[in-house]
């Protein structure tokens, strides 16, 4: 039986999502009030995010979001989580094929969502429900102590004055809540754009475009840390085949997470 988020009680969903994740390779232990951020930070709905009921019991839980990208409507799988208890019981298929259910009713053409490389039974599952690998993303990190050689300014700028590549991972889009900003030297010579986001404890790069990352890379790092006074900096979901994944890494960045962004498209036929 399933259940929406939003009509799950907080307290519930929350110990749901935290016993789900309680043995994953990272932590994902979160407050009430983080998961409900989450959802928010991510665009996802809370009509249209699920937990699964066993018995009448909370046994797993899936969030989903969509929205038009480019000439397309994407939707997109923001966790999945499955009770210890209530493991190898198809549950983790029932959730993605209740999301699935939501995306083909809403004439959804693309599916996408990231796993851990190492999670080798969620890969195996994605891929026997039709996803397949579109690309291995990186998270970069780097903790930036070091004063800017030169100064450089930061401003923000409308969405239509960034250009984002087709294949930019959901969760670095801009409209998801994410600060796009024009980058500029003192002479005000245009170094290029960043899209970031923040929090208490770092900032984090989405998008980067610089018109000579050789020459301003490593200055535009130090200003960016100076300027939102965060000493840690991330790169998050970079292509690891990406040109902007071999720079951070050239300047000192560590990969701390390897993900696969999985994808399934939906022909005319099965929206109907």
């Amino acid at each position: 039986m399933f259940q929406s988020f939003k009509e799950t009680p907080s307290a519930v969903r929350t110990e749901l999502w935290n016993q789900g994740f309680s043995d994953y390779l990272v932590p994902v232990k979160v407050t009430e009030q983080q998961l409900n951020d989450r959802l928010s930070f991510l665009k996802l709905k809370d009509d249209w995010s699920w937990i699964y009921l066993s018995d009448g019991k909370p046994a797993g839980i899936i969030l989903y979001g969509e929205a038009v990208w480019g000439q397309e409507k994407v939707g997109w799988i923001g966790g999945l989580a499955v009770h210890p208890e209530y493991r190898s019981k198809n549950i983790a298929k029932l959730l993605m094929n209740q999301a699935e259910t939501i995306a083909k009713q809403h004439s959804v053409s693309r599916m996408t969502l990231e796993v851990i490389t190492e999670n080798t039974k969620a890969v195996e599952l994605y891929k026997k429900l039709g996803y397949y690998i579109a690309s291995k993303v990186l998270v970069l990190k780097r903790k930036v102590t070091e004063k800017p050689q030169s100064k450089l300014s930061f401003s923000k700028i409308a969405a239509e004055q960034i250009v984002e590549p087709d294949n930019t991972p959901w969760q670095n889009w801009l409209s998801h809540g994410n600060e796009g900003y024009k980058i500029s030297s003192e002479e005000n010579k245009r170094i290029g754009t960043i899209v970031l986001s923040r929090n208490e404890q770092q900032v984090t790069i989405c998008q980067m475009n610089l018109v000579d990352f050789n020459k301003d890379g490593e200055n535009m790092i130090r200003n960016l840390a100076e300027a939102f006074g965060r000493e840690q900096v991330v790169g998050m979901n970079f292509s690891e085949s990406s040109q902007e994944t071999k720079q951070l890494l050239n300047i000192g960045f560590s990969p701390i997470v390897e993900q696969y962004q999985m994808e399934k498209n939906y022909n005319t036929d099965e929206l109907e």
